[in-house]
């Protein structure tokens, strides 16, 4: 390959330039970009920069307005310039230049920076008429949950209606859509051949040969049954263990299995488990070790045959139902999709290549493109897949007076889990001549040591990236001026790698020759955790520097391959007080947080369902233990204290957003303070903002909260990995130890990087169909059972192929320091690391593993081994202490609350921030079942209860009697668990409240509906509340002083008034009550009804509700007057209100002065009377 010269190379014709790591990619884009501009005179439209992440996008237009205001800087002798800009802009007219970059810098935001799917949808919109596309679509974030839909549908199809033969055999087999979604694996989103191709022709000429040796089976079982019984039971050369002919076991149930075949008239679809015991093959197998002779017997030779038929047939069966499966799947998708002119991502892709490979309108759109876009440079083409090669492919390969760059570096193809495909990278090297592959030879990141430790790595053999042809490893140079500078320990300098050994005589267990995967996970992350805390320790003091600096926790990053492994490294950073940040690429709605959030917003939603109230409070948004809901649910004014937060929650939500509203959530509950008190609260909580922000953004789509909680529900079930703007973010900006999953660290640079965990075989490819490629045509090929033994060697060599390449991202990404654990380790012969220093072997023992990492150094110190130590930090012995009886120090001050939100519940309570109150009386029992459903007196008591009933008042028709909606009544019953049957007795209850007059009134049921509004909720502010003067005031009005230990309130007062009515011009104010007094009306007395006002300090309540109407009225009617338009305050304590009973029966009634108002309102405004 040639080596690169930005400046004389060619821009015209296809150049394909590797980049190797740290050889400064991004730098030779922009300046390439520069060039266009400047020596073509192209528009800075009309240059097309493709890349494969947003986040990529937004960089590489930084760096190249960047670029553009560096060189016309210099043109304007403003700054001095590097030499390599320097000598390109004195190869042209200054002034020339100066226009084009002044008019560059004005149009910036037009440059045509997009990624492959935002340009191929751009492209689309401009020519749908030339592409044959939609002119107007919808684009689907994801297509998972349509995919799903489809499969239930082809399941309900395919096996709803087949016998239960079939339908068991499909279960058994899949379980349901879902497992023959999983089946299908990565087939349902590549573009690849399935093999082997279905045989119907033989499936039907087996079918027909399975009943004939089933039948045969059935005689000779008839005639032989004893005979094999006796075999089974007594021969001698049988083993007699556990896993073969356990004669207590085993035997029974091969001939209970048998007896139940013979039974039946046909072959089944399935055979019983363990039934091929029966057939010669097993039986010779099940023989002693010493034994010469076979058992022979004519019904174990025709089993055998049956068994090898009927396993044949049953895999050409389910080979053909996949195809079938991922046929009706390709095909219904798209019928859906265009039928709601629906695109997905990949249609985008897909719509445009078949357009530009029409025979006649493809070559016009083509160089409709070309014309639009003479040059274009695709960054990370290592990435690409055949349909994004294809499109570029027909744009620019046919015109070789455009220009197409393809920058990227196949030994960082990483990500074919996403569809990337190196081999369609392979193909686009063998397609673009010797003359035009161009390599770029120097490294600006690394140290020098760290760029020779790279090349002695990976330069040892010629096969390191697998592919030889294709995937060549060429040595780079360190930069002359190396802005990284070493790892330096008292002095020293540390070399590039360190190889932290574990000691496979200490760690394995009894006589296993390796260690276990589990012990060498904990035994690693220890090790590394008590280096990294020895390393820091030694930067705070000095001995441990780099570029001239104490070394910092913020220039560390340890890479993982998987969160389990993250989560085993984070908590033995934890065990050592250090702090650290994950960056993954993992879905924030596959995480514990999105099912807990959802949970608190269902609860948001219907704050009258109970149990799902309950539920959310349980979360660790609301942290609340067993015992603690349990005394909440007890206790009426805790209960109405958090009734009242979800209401009003539900009305920001409804009106401001759910971004202002989960805001209100975090302030007033203290949610921010609890979670970051905890072990992973930081996490969490960026979790949880991450989800609201995604939640925000989606709500400006969609209408109403129900439909949120919908679209929220389906991306919880099938998380988007691929969606950018989903994967998890660092919780933290602090200098702490990032931890890194390998993935997520490309195109990031650390100056130490410790690796863990690279003695972890790689995962196995058994799983799901085989993908590999045909090395014939380099197609990608899923096998889904066809037994062809190359297939499985070429996917293995792929993978390995990948965990080399991933090896290699992991290590250049140390600028000047990587320490990794290694050691004899079960598997690790399959790792990358044992391919290029042990050949894929696993050493005899830890003499012959140290040997060859010795031989790695070629008389250079590019490696240090560390032996294992002999105790850890945490282990260490601590200096023994005389024992000292500790006492809690008890604080007799005052803390001000500062800004606060309160309530009457709160206030009632005695403490600002406990929402647990006096509970009083008897109505703090649980409610409970009753025998007798007709007496009011044995409903159900308890805040529960209360909701219910609170519920039904405010959803009450009052011009239709309660008989008419039982329906209503049923499901309130329903969300409060209470029993059905008290469904008539509420009705004629609900009918009598409706019908007892108020005194100085009317009765509820003869309020016309306009001049009702029911759970009337308010907010209004507490300026600096005097509050000895608040509760002077409170006295006033009946009520007892408040047991607050704070001097001043300040904030809010929030509530909820159950029904503000109008009658005759005046305003009346009515709260429920379904308090328990006692078994009768006595005990509803107005002695008993004051004693109860008194102990739950409703006067409190009374007053702040009087004050909030009060305002309410004041700025709504004009001409506001208290005496004229404020009736008065009703308390019904609903068990006692009948017709028939005494007038007033179960009512309290109460009006303040107007002076005692105005007083109350001018104290909550902080003014002094």
């Amino acid at each position: 390959m040639q080596p690169l010269d930005p400046l004389t190379l060619p821009l015209h014709g296809t150049r394909l330039i590797e980049a190797s790591a740290g050889t400064g990619k991004t730098y030779t884009l922009s300046l390439l970009f520069l060039r266009l501009l400047l020596e073509r005179g192209l528009a800075v439209d009309q240059i097309l920069v493709v890349t494969f992440t947003r986040a990529a996008t937004s960089e590489l237009r930084d760096r190249i307005r960047a670029r553009l205001r560096q060189a016309l800087a210099y043109l304007d002798h403003q700054q001095v310039a590097e030499p390599v800009l320097v000598a390109l802009l004195h190869s042209l007219p200054p002034e020339q230049c100066r226009v084009r970059l002044a008019d560059a810098l004005v149009r910036i935001d037009e440059t045509a920076i997009h990624t492959i799917h935002g340009f191929c949808q751009r492209a689309l919109q401009e020519h749908a008429f030339e592409a044959g596309s939609l002119f107007e679509f919808e684009l689907l974030e994801t297509e998972e949950t349509l995919r799903m839909q489809v499969m239930e549908d082809f399941w309900r199809n395919r096996f709803y209606g087949a016998d239960s033969d079939e339908a068991g055999w499909a279960a058994s087999l899949w379980q349901d859509p879902a497992g023959l979604l999983r089946a299908l694996g990565r087939t349902v989103t590549l573009h690849c051949d399935l093999t082997p191709v279905v045989d119907q022709q033989k499936i039907n000429d087996l079918i027909p040969r399975v009943e004939v040796l089933f039948a045969e089976v059935r005689r000779s079982w008839q005639l032989h049954a004893e005979a094999v019984q006796n075999i089974l039971e007594t021969h001698p050369d049988l083993q007699r263990n556990e896993k073969t002919y356990r004669l207590s076991d085993r035997v029974p149930e091969l001939l209970a299995a048998m007896n139940g075949l013979a039974a039946m008239a046909n072959p089944p679809r399935r055979l019983p488990p363990g039934i091929e015991k029966l057939g010669n093959t097993a039986m010779t197998k099940a023989l002693k070790t010493r034994c010469q002779t076979m058992i022979t017997h004519e019904f174990f030779t025709i089993f055998d045959r049956l068994y090898q038929a009927h396993a044949q047939l049953q895999e050409l069966q389910t080979v053909a139902i996949l195809h079938e499966a991922r046929n009706f799947l390709q095909s219904a998708l798209t019928r859906r999709k265009q039928l709601r002119r629906w695109l997905g991502y990949d249609d985008l892709l897909t719509q445009f290549v078949k357009a530009l490979e029409q025979p006649q309108s493809g070559q016009q759109l083509a160089t409709r493109m070309c014309s639009r876009y003479p040059a274009a440079l695709i960054d990370e083409f290592q990435d690409t897949d055949p349909v994004q090669y294809r499109i570029f492919s027909h744009i620019y390969r046919r015109d070789r007076t455009c220009c197409l760059f393809l920058i990227g570096d196949p030994k960082q193809a990483i990500y074919a889990f996403r569809g990337a495909d190196i081999f369609t990278y392979m193909q686009a090297r063998r397609e673009t001549p010797q003359n035009n592959r161009i390599t770029m030879t120097t490294n600006y990141r690394a140290t020098a040591p760290m760029v020779q430790a790279v090349n002695t790595l990976f330069g040892n053999r010629q096969d390191s990236f697998v592919f030889t042809d294709d995937i060549i490893f060429h040595p780079v140079e360190a930069a002359p001026e190396q802005i990284a500078q070493p790892l330096l320990h008292s002095g020293l300098t540390v070399p590039p790698l360190s190889a932290l050994l574990l000691d496979s005589e200490r760690l394995k267990k009894g006589k296993a020759s390796t260690i276990s995967k589990e012990q060498a996970a904990r035994a690693a992350a220890t090790y590394c955790a008590d280096l990294l805390l020895e390393l820091l320790e030694a930067g705070q003091e000095g001995q441990t520097t780099i570029n001239n600096q104490p070394l910092r926790a913020g220039d560390i990053a340890i890479l993982v391959r998987s969160h389990r492994q993250a989560d085993v490294m984070r908590e033995a950073l934890r065990q050592r007080g250090l702090k650290c940040a994950a960056l993954n690429q993992q879905s924030v709605f596959a995480g514990p947080e999105a099912k807990n959030l959802l949970e608190v917003l269902t609860a948001i939603e219907d704050p009258s369902d109970p149990g799902r109230l309950r539920y959310a409070l349980t979360t660790d948004l609301f942290g609340l233990t067993g015992e603690e809901l349990y005394q909440l649910t007890t206790d009426e004014h805790a209960w109405e204290h958090r009734l009242t937060t979800f209401f009003h929650c539900r009305r920001i939500w409804r009106e401001q957003g759910i971004l202002s509203m989960f805001q209100y959530l975090l302030t007033t509950e203290g949610i921010t303070r609890r979670l970051t008190a905890q072990h992973g609260g930081s996490r969490s909580l960026t979790n949880y903002l991450h989800l609201v922000e995604l939640l925000q953004q989606s709500h400006t789509g969609r209408h109403g909260t129900t439909a949120l909680l919908r679209w929220f529900h389906r991306q919880i079930d099938i998380p988007d990995t691929t969606a950018e703007n989903q994967l998890i973010r660092l919780e933290s900006d602090e200098e702490v130890v990032r931890i890194v999953t390998i993935h997520g660290s490309k195109g990031l640079e650390f100056p130490v990087v410790m690796l863990p965990f690279l003695w972890a075989e790689r995962p196995s490819t058994k799983t799901g169909p085989i993908i590999f490629h045909d090395r014939n045509t380099l197609r990608l090929t899923a096998d889904l059972g066809s037994g062809v033994e190359k297939h499985d060697l070429w996917a293995e060599e792929e993978a390995l192929a990948e965990e080399l390449r991933l090896l290699y991202v992991a290590i250049t990404r140390a600028k000047s320091a990587c320490l990794f654990c290694w050691g004899r380790v079960k598997g690790m012969e399959h790792t990358a690391l044992s391919y290029l220093l042990h050949n894929g072997l696993c050493p005899a023992d830890d003499t012959e593993l140290t040997y060859s990492l010795e031989q790695f150094n070629r008389n250079e110190t590019l490696l240090a081994l560390r032996p294992y130590p002999a105790t850890f930090s945490s282990h260490r012995a601590v200096a023994k202490v005389k024992k000292v009886q500790l006492q809690p120090a008890i604080f007799h001050g005052q803390i001000n609350p500062g800004w606060t939100m309160t309530s009457y519940s709160r206030l009632s309570g005695g403490k600002e921030t406990d929402p647990i109150g006096e509970s009083g009386g008897r109505d703090d029992i649980p409610f409970q079942a009753a025998e007798d459903f007709t007496s009011i007196f044995t409903f159900p008591r308890g805040p529960v209860a209360g909701t219910c009933l609170h519920t039904l008042l405010e959803q009450l028709e009052y011009a239709r009697p309660a008989g008419e909606q039982l329906a209503m009544i049923d499901q309130a019953l329903l969300q409060a668990g209470i029993n059905r049957n008290w469904q008539t007795a509420v009705a004629g209850w609900l009918d009598d409240l409706l019908t007892v007059p108020l005194p100085g009134t009317c009765s509820l049921g003869q309020l016309p509906e306009q001049d009702r509004l029911h759970e009337l909720d308010f907010l209004f502010p507490l300026h600096q509340v005097d509050l000895h003067r608040f509760n002077t005031l409170l006295i006033q009005g009946g009520g007892r002083s408040l047991n607050i230990s704070s001097t001043s309130l300040h904030g809010l007062m929030k509530g909820f008034i159950d029904l503000v009515f109008r009658h005759e011009g005046r305003y009346y104010i009515v709260d429920y009550k379904s308090n328990y007094l006692g078994p009768d009306y006595t005990a509803y007395d107005p002695q008993s009804l004051a004693a109860s006002m008194e102990n739950h300090q409703y006067h409190l309540q009374a007053l702040i509700y009087t004050l909030a109407l009060h305002r309410y009225l004041n700025v709504r009617i004009k001409g506001y007057a208290y005496d004229q338009h404020f009736g008065g305050v009703y308390y019904l304590f609903l068990r006692a209100m009948h017709p028939a009973l005494p007038q007033g029966t179960g009512i309290h009634f109460s009006r303040a002065d107007h002076q005692l108002v105005a007083a109350l309102d001018a104290c909550c405004h902080g003014e002094q009377r």
